[in-house]
């Protein structure tokens, strides 16, 4: 397997530099860059707690949308989808985002009515389809993908197949990296009401694509990160001068995984007075 993954690698040179550098660089920056200690440990909240500060932050109550029938009804969509995914598929099935996680972006999208929403990561498109299903109830807004798929010559039949057909009126996929195409992304589409990192989850990355959609996000955007517990970048990012709040929540699915949600407003002043943009 290794051996397939270095040749494709080496003819991926040979068509496309561009890539061949993007893939290379990720797998370099996943086995050998080191990952600074986490200052500090993520205390976790419960799905009813983070609903209720979402409520107040939002102004509206966020556990109806848990309820709605047209999410009910797309989870079992999915599950059909995706029920022919193996162990051996070009895209390992633990790729595949946490229930959770994909719930409460379903719910973010409902709560806040976003015009855009940028995703970086999207193996087989479950946070996807929950973003996009409920930019379709909205009956507004669009999402931006980008996503690096895994060297394997059908791995791109898989990215985004848990999405229905239905949905992808109001769908923009990208292949590269977020180094690649974030930023340009960002400042093309912008304000950008909704940021969800989900691609690789090293500190570098994640601080990375933070700071670079940062300047394109909504005054009173939400960022939300996936599978932060293993380094601070979202520590980093909660007392960044733009976050006025956030939290963590425990992964239903993943063990030991957590994901966060962030609240955006105007810049918090360094003198301790009134906050400032």
């Amino acid at each position: 397997m290794r051996l397939h993954k270095a040749l494709s690698l080496a003819g991926i040179l040979a068509s496309s530099p561009a890539e061949f550098m993007a893939r290379a660089a990720s797998i370099a920056e996943a086995r050998l860059t080191a990952r600074p200690p986490a200052r500090s440990r993520y205390s976790t909240i419960s799905q009813d707690e983070a609903c209720r500060w979402l409520g107040e932050a939002l102004g509206c109550e966020a556990t109806t949308f848990f309820g709605e029938s047209v999410l009910t009804e797309l989870e079992a969509e999915i599950a059909g989808r995706l029920s022919g995914v193996g162990r051996e598929a070009a895209i390992p099935p633990a790729f595949s985002a946490d229930r959770g996680l994909a719930r409460f972006c379903y719910a973010l999208c409902r709560l806040k009515r976003p015009r855009v929403v940028i995703e970086t990561g999207v193996s087989y498109g479950v946070t996807s389809a929950y973003i996009l299903q409920a930019l379709e109830v909205n009956g507004c807004g669009k999402l931006a993908s980008i996503d690096l798929p895994p060297l394997a010559a059908d791995s791109l039949v898989d990215v985004g197949r848990a999405v229905p057909e239905r949905l992808k009126g109001r769908w923009r996929l990208e292949f590269g990296s977020s180094r690649q195409l974030l930023r340009r992304l960002a400042a093309e589409l912008a304000p950008v009401d909704i940021f969800l990192h989900d691609s690789l989850h090293t500190y570098r990355t994640v601080k990375w694509e933070l700071a670079a959609v940062a300047p394109f996000l909504a005054e009173n955007a939400i960022g939300v990160c996936d599978d932060i517990e293993s380094n601070s970048a979202f520590q980093e990012w909660l007392e960044s001068q733009r976050v006025i709040s956030g939290f963590a929540i425990r992964a239903s699915e993943k063990a030991d995984s957590m994901f966060g949600i962030s609240l955006l407003g105007r810049a918090r002043s360094t003198q301790g007075g009134e906050a400032h943009g």
